[in-house]
């Protein structure tokens, strides 16, 4: 199994980069645009090529120590009609677990890279509307699998929380009062109220085109909350006020 990891500037990318095994079999892929990001990983696992199954991981997302081996077990038990397998993650923010990290039959990509190329949506939660349809066009399968295998949305720079978080607002502007409250109801640290105050700034921006990534402008956040934004994290200093996961081995995941 091939891993790559997908990157658009993340605090967290070298540090868990370092986590996943054995280096011979992990790549990257970089960009600024999280739809053109997906493209050049298929790319790459179609170019490579050498392994059944690429494991997609962004550099937000932290695997457990095993995460890799219970993976393979469960790719292993597959029958070739499957394209995508959805692993859960453990997210900072969210009561419920996401699936974040995708595994995708090296079989099935050089059909999947030109029916993306030709029909792909370029949107928030494009990647799983996209694995869905085309699926469903290909006549393949696709599955999600109640196992928690990393962590995610640890450690992230403050400017990041807060656009991710001025997305979601964008996404759920017919709920947001509601989603508001929600939130309001479990915030527990400066990273809470940051992704708080994205929330609730996501009135202002009409559609997420216009609420660019790298031109959100967190200074007056910070301002208010007396904080700076975090140093960079790199492999020989995991900072130690850094709670970068909760766990660290797989989980089975269990709905009530």
């Amino acid at each position: 199994m091939l891993v790559i990891q997908r990157r658009c500037g993340e605090r967290t990318e070298e540090v868990y980069l370092s986590s996943y095994g054995d280096s011979s079999k992990i790549f990257t892929v970089t960009g600024t645009d999280l739809f053109n990001v997906m493209i050049n990983g298929l790319q790459l696992a179609k170019d490579i090529n050498k392994e059944d199954w690429t494991l997609f991981v962004d550099a937000d997302m932290r695997l457990y120590d095993n995460a890799l081996i219970e993976i393979q077990k469960i790719l292993n038990g597959l029958n070739e009609r499957y394209y995508n397998v959805g692993f859960a993650l453990d997210d900072k923010f969210l009561k419920a677990p996401i699936y974040g990290v995708h595994a995708q039959s090296n079989l099935h990509i050089d059909k999947a890279l030109n029916w993306i190329n030709q029909f792909g949506k370029n949107s928030v939660k494009a990647e799983s509307k996209n694995i869905k349809t085309f699926c469903t066009e290909s006549n393949l399968l696709t599955k999600k699998i109640n196992l928690v295998v990393g962590s995610h949305d640890f450690g992230q720079y403050y400017k990041d929380i807060y656009w991710k978080f001025l997305i979601r607002g964008i996404r759920r502007i017919d709920k947001l009062s509601q989603t508001i409250n929600e939130y309001k109801s479990r915030k527990i640290d400066i990273e809470d109220e940051i992704a708080l105050e994205g929330l609730k700034n996501s009135i202002n921006f009409p559609n997420q085109n216009q609420c660019k990534r790298n031109l959100c402008d967190i200074g007056p956040i910070m301002d208010k909350y007396h904080v700076e934004e975090k140093d960079d994290m790199h492999i020989s200093k995991e900072l130690e006020d850094d709670k970068i996961m909760r766990y660290e081995n797989v989980f089975e995941l269990h709905h009530k």
